[in-house]
């Protein structure tokens, strides 16, 4: 069947032209229209190996550089950004020695770069990127929707949104709903619908990751709200987010039949999955571990063997971008990833790679307060991060572009007694 571009190339030109007229008068437009491109990866396509990313990200940058430089003022380095510049120019030097240099690892590093400094310019400009992010996901999530098509013949296809992979746009789902949770919203109807959407959306992924983390940092909320009002907010999202799934499923069939699907659909991402003997453990105890991780013990196991098997040279420096692919490709006769992006460091960047990108995440953790409740408030994104590196690859990835941008950057003028607020945004205190 020969290719249908989603979209023709003229539209990403005018789509183009737009953000960057909106981004010369506020790079956040163009910040924004890059959000969305990015999360809508399934609808951007403009030719077989070309999305409107091609043409987006050079708008983003440019608009983000020229505010940069009419804005010449000392820039605010946050505790992050070192690290970051160390991990990136070492990690664009290694690939571009083996040749291996990508248009998505150079867009994605000077984007991290100019975002980082962006954010850390002030807070109004955290608030609008974090605020930019989330109308972002949302609109993935009603492209999904009105494309239709995951409730088919009484089955439950998994959601995409407007993406091409349920794990991935769960993660978008998860850091969508953390991030929601930690700005200031006009409105807090606005805020509590846009969290229940996007609890509804995750539930759709049928993602084990997703649930998992979510139900995490759902307790993580509950726990640590520090007010019984909280506490039952977050109660009452969770069970309304609920009630919406059943009534969308209602609405196409009866409500017996309907709890019966969202069951079994849930039950068989749960079941025993057949194992590549190429990847097989031989464990016994790991066994069942290893089928509801789909295989991802194998290939965790299977990737520190091939790192191991490699000349000192590239276990210390690694072979480049997109080498562990090469790698597993050889062992498994296709192209798999390591679905862990700090395996997927090691292989690519070798031992010092892994090392500067360990010392990248503890950069980003928020030391405000070492009180448990505060700590895991404050660093719920930071969380919901890590735990996807665990269970997906790829570092220079879009989605990752908030946590080398935003996760961590903290509030100078965060109020010392609010203790119903999460994440790491807090409000300005208004001067009297």
């Amino acid at each position: 069947m020969p290719f249908l571009p989603e979209i023709s190339l003229m539209s990403s030109f005018v789509y183009g032209a737009l953000c960057l007229a909106l981004g010369l008068t506020d790079p956040i437009w163009a910040v924004y229209g890059l959000f969305v491109t990015v999360t809508n990866y399934g609808f951007m396509s403009i030719s077989e190996e070309a999305t409107a990313v091609r043409i987006i990200a050079p708008v983003a940058l440019i608009s983000l550089v020229l505010y940069l430089v009419r804005h010449a003022r000392p820039v605010r380095v946050q505790r992050s950004t070192p690290p970051l510049v160390f991990f990136i120019a070492y990690s664009v030097a290694i690939t571009a020695i083996y040749g291996r240099l990508t248009n998505q690892l150079l867009g994605v590093a000077a984007l991290a770069l100019l975002l980082n400094i962006f954010v850390g310019e002030s807070e109004i400009n955290r608030e609008r990127t974090i605020k930019a992010f989330i109308l972002a996901v949302l609109v993935s999530a009603l492209a999904g929707l009105i494309k239709g098509g995951f409730i088919n013949a009484g089955n439950i296809e998994r959601f995409i949104g407007g993406y091409t992979d349920p794990n991935e746009f769960a993660k978008y789902m998860l850091l969508g709903i953390v991030f929601t949770t930690s700005v200031n919203w006009h409105s807090r109807l606005v805020k509590h619908i846009i969290t229940l959407s996007l609890w509804g959306a995750l539930l759709l992924t049928y993602s084990r990751m997703g649930l998992v983390i979510g139900i995490a940092v759902l307790l993580i909320q509950v726990v640590s709200g520090g007010t019984q009002k909280s506490k039952s907010s977050l109660l009452v999202f969770g069970g309304a987010t609920v009630i919406i799934f059943i009534l969308v499923i209602v609405s196409v069939t009866s409500l017996g039949q309907a709890l019966q699907i969202f069951a079994s659909s849930w039950s068989q991402r749960f079941q025993t999955q057949e194992r590549p003997a190429e990847f097989a453990i031989g464990s016994p105890h790991l066994y069942r571990l290893n089928d509801l991780t789909a295989n991802r013990l194998d290939l965790y196991l299977a990737s520190v063997q091939e790192w191991s098997r490699e000349s000192i040279e590239v276990q210390l420096a690694g072979g480049g971008y997109n080498y562990s692919r090469i790698v597993l490709a050889r062992r498994a006769g296709q192209l798999i990833s390591t679905h862990s992006t700090f395996l997927q460091v090691l292989l690519d960047f070798g031992v010092f790679g892994l090392l500067l990108f360990v010392i990248l995440c503890v950069s980003k953790l928020d030391t405000t307060s070492w009180r448990l409740p505060r700590f895991l408030h404050y660093n719920l994104a930071w969380l919901v991060y890590i735990a996807s590196f665990l269970a997906l690859a790829w570092v220079f990835s879009w989605s990752n572009l908030m946590f080398f941008a935003v996760v961590g950057a903290r509030s100078r003028t965060r109020r010392k007694t609010d203790d119903s607020q999460y994440g790491s945004i807090r409000e300005p205190e208004r001067k009297s």
